[in-house]
């Protein structure tokens, strides 16, 4: 069986590998992490392994910043190197730099960019004294900025932007959407035109429907769902904080929940005293990608590496040009979210 197999590998590579896994995997791929978290979760976990192979199983960008924070000894391989973000590549470099340059007193201007975007991106926030956010941590994130008398570019995803913003207290009038930037008008925030598609699926409908079909039951959705879909919900946060809010919930309760579905089905198999639905059958179908059997053929591959020096394969790399802002981009995150 497959999954033995990965299991005695694992066993046999002892401390040598880690395996990150998002919460977005099969619940078969999150039952042989070494951590399953969120992306900032991962990204703090990964900053901290002292392994000599990190497999990370998740998506590209994710596997990035485990490059990005270990050691120059340290290899990340990712099981699926097609494992891509359709929201990532919703912002380029050349794009970005062309707004922000556009944009009169940008250096009054923190650029912050979500955790899903690519190293370049992560470099040009450490270039301009910027930070990574992830849904997790974005509201401290753009408070610190705001806090200090800044405006912000953030990107790639509007959804989170205007939802964060709408957190800390600032009106819809205090924001503007990059693609409407020649009316910019020193808006405090300006908000990049991306959207993930798995969270876009959600509508205010799909809210409504499945509030009369269960009454009884809390709306919890992820803050990169749109406005309106976050504020027709009870609650909105982070995969981990929708996680964390469920399990600290009474028996019996009763959540209907706006995120990826493949982690939806695992919290209702984890948490089998509490009623758990789906607002809408929505799959990320690039973190479903990553099968055990890719796992174990990468797995494999790390140790006849090690034994016999066959080429590692799938080896994920950040290019020197960005690691190094990148790197402070990161690390600028995890410093103001530890304050």
């Amino acid at each position: 069986m497959i999954m033995d197999e990965i299991k005695t590998l694992k066993k046999e590579l002892g401390n040598k590998v880690v395996i990150p896994v998002h919460h977005y995997q099969a619940k078969e791929i999150v039952d042989v992490a070494d951590f399953v978290g969120d992306s900032y979760m991962l990204a703090v976990d990964c900053s901290k392994t002292n392994a000599q192979f990190i497999v990370f199983c998740g998506v590209l960008f994710m596997a990035q910043c485990a490059d990005i924070l270990g050691s120059s000894e340290q290899k990340v391989v990712i099981p699926v190197p097609t494992a891509d973000c359709p929201m990532a590549n919703m912002a380029n470099l050349a794009t970005v730099e062309k707004v922000f340059s556009s944009l009169p007193n940008n250096e009054n201007i923190a650029p912050i960019v979500y955790m899903n975007s690519y190293a370049d991106l992560k470099s040009f926030c450490g270039k301009h004294g910027g930070s990574v956010c992830t849904s997790s941590n974005a509201e401290k994130i753009m408070k610190y900025y705001l806090d200090q008398g800044k405006q912000v570019l953030f990107f790639p995803d509007r959804n989170l932007g205007i939802n964060t913003a709408m957190k800390l207290g600032l009106s819809e009038k205090d924001t503007i959407n990059s693609k409407n930037i020649a009316a910019y008008n020193n808006e405090r925030v300006i908000l990049w035109d991306g959207f993930c598609p798995i969270h876009l699926n959600f509508t205010v409908s799909d809210v409504t429907e499945m509030r009369k079909k269960y009454p009884e039951a809390k709306v919890i959705v992820h803050p990169e769902s749109t406005k309106e879909v976050v504020d027709n919900a009870d609650d909105s946060g982070s995969t981990e904080y929708i996680l964390k809010k469920i399990e600290a919930s009474p028996d019996g309760s009763s959540w209907i929940v706006g995120t990826e579905s493949t982690f939806v089905k695992r919290l209702a198999v984890q948490f089998p005293a509490k009623n758990i639905y789906m607002l809408k059958d929505s799959v990320c179908a690039n973190m479903a990608k990553t099968t055990p059997e890719l796992l174990h053929k990468t797995l494999l591959n790390v140790k006849q590496h090690i034994e016999n020096g066959t080429p590692l394969e799938n080896i994920v790399t950040v290019e020197n040009e960005y690691k190094e802002f990148a790197a402070q981009s990161l690390k600028k995150m995890i410093e103001i979210v530890s304050k």
